[in-house]
């Protein structure tokens, strides 16, 4: 039996996804709409940022939608006005999508490395997730720097937290590793003091890590203690 009319879909969803085959890479924006019957779904679905013809292979290219071009696109965040933002993993560095499709570079050279530094001064190694913070600043799970990163609107790249730990099962139940291993997933929101408190996927050493600064501008500090339930668990 279907569920009463007030528990059907009735919005449209927005994804911003990315499509790969055989190594190749593009970005895709996928409109949903429910038709007139909620059960029955039309999706259309068209080339946001990236090739639209001919062999889609991956590359390095700021620009128009149909002209710029990416390698390995790992993770999305959806910015202010429509802006996407882009861990464009293979190519090392970080991406801004504007919805017209144009691609700029906000920071990265494009070689891999661990540096700090503005707009393309700054290096990452494999960056796999992006989170963008109440203030606009991005900040990024950069994986093969096993890092935390965050990026400001203007592109200065800051290192919040970086070191590779990893220790043997056994040892883990007395003493957590002290580093991270691998991040591949990170979401970040405002806290009741309007801080911004992070949740990192430290994923080859598979747990979730709060990471919360004093400050918007002070390093994190990697936290043990147990974190708060959702607020209505603690109702």
């Amino acid at each position: 039996m279907r569920p009463p009319l007030l528990l059907r879909p009735a919005l449209l969803v927005l994804l911003a996804a990315t499509w790969g085959a055989n190594g190749q890479e593009f970005t895709r924006q996928v409109l949903v709409r429910p038709t007139v019957d909620p059960y029955t779904v039309q999706a259309s679905v068209r080339t946001l940022s990236g090739p639209t013809s001919g062999v889609f292979r991956g590359g390095y290219a700021d620009g128009p939608g149909d002209r710029a071009r990416y390698m390995h696109p790992a993770g999305v965040a959806a910015g202010n006005e429509g802006i996407v933002y882009l861990a464009d993993a293979r190519n090392h560095v970080i991406r801004t999508v504007y919805p017209s499709g144009w691609a700029e570079t906000l920071a990265g050279s494009g070689t891999p490395g661990l540096l700090d530094g503005l707009g393309r001064e700054a290096q990452f190694y494999n960056p796999s997730a992006v989170t963008v913070g109440p203030s606009g600043e991005v900040y990024v799970a950069d994986s093969s720097n096993h890092a935390v990163r965050r990026v400001s609107a203007q592109g200065e790249v800051v290192t919040l937290f970086a070191g590779k730990s990893w220790v043997t099962a056994e040892k883990r139940l007395s003493s957590p590793p002290l580093g991270l291993w691998n991040p591949q997933g990170i979401v970040a929101w405002p806290d009741e003091n309007a801080l911004v408190r992070l949740v990192v996927a430290d994923t080859d050493n598979h747990r979730l890590l709060w990471l919360s600064p004093p400050d918007h501008h002070a390093t994190f500090q990697l936290s043990y203690e147990t974190a708060p339930p959702p607020p209505e668990a603690a109702a």
